[in-house]
């Protein structure tokens, strides 16, 4: 129900923090710290995204945001002379931009005429360069490269909402995670 930016990703990287925590603890220190710590430090990385959910029901609870289908905690809002970060929630009335646990502003559904995707600048180079060095290591990579890039593509991308409202159209931009299920959830409520 609630979407956080790099759930796997982190909850991946929390086998890799977790026991160098705890090596390094142990390192210099005394190894039952060590121990304490290092599954302390794998603790808090991998339950990181069920400590998020609970933030964002928490937001939409407190704001009265009922039905939430999508949410995400760090969203940058784009307008002409601002960039603001905050929480998206979609639920099945409104698109809800929330500021400092408070409403920003609120876009009726039936209002929205477009959705789309702008994706963002992809440094391909430097995505290359970084495969070329890891396939050179291990034969074993090519597949965790190529999902690399794949993450990077699918990752990166601005949210466009095309709004009317009465007489004027609006569009606004959101910088979110994953604009490809947001924008497959927004047409199915359309």
């Amino acid at each position: 129900m609630y979407l956080y930016a790099d759930r796997i990703l982190i909850q991946v990287l929390a086998f890799s923090v977790g026991p160098l925590l705890g090596l390094l603890t142990t390192a210099f220190s005394n190894p039952w710290l060590g121990m304490f710590i290092g599954i302390l430090g794998f603790a808090f990385t991998y339950f990181q995204p069920f400590f998020s959910d609970i933030c964002l029901k928490n937001t939409a609870l407190a704001l009265n945001i009922n039905e939430v289908i999508l949410a995400e905690g760090k969203v940058t809002y784009e307008s002409k002379n601002t960039i603001i970060q905050g929480k998206l929630f979609l639920n099945t009335h409104s698109l809800v931009f929330v500021v400092n646990n408070s409403v920003d502003f609120s876009l009726a559904l039936k209002g929205i005429i477009g959705v789309e995707i702008e994706n963002g600048e992809i440094n391909t180079e430097t995505i290359n360069q970084l495969t070329s060095i890891l396939e050179r290591k291990s034969p074993n990579l090519p597949q965790f490269t190529t999902l690399v890039n794949q993450l990077a593509e699918n990752s990166s991308g601005v949210l466009k909402i095309t709004v009317k409202q009465k007489v004027f159209v609006n569009t606004y931009y959101f910088e979110v995670s994953n604009p490809f299920l947001w924008v497959k959830k927004l047409k199915q409520l359309i």
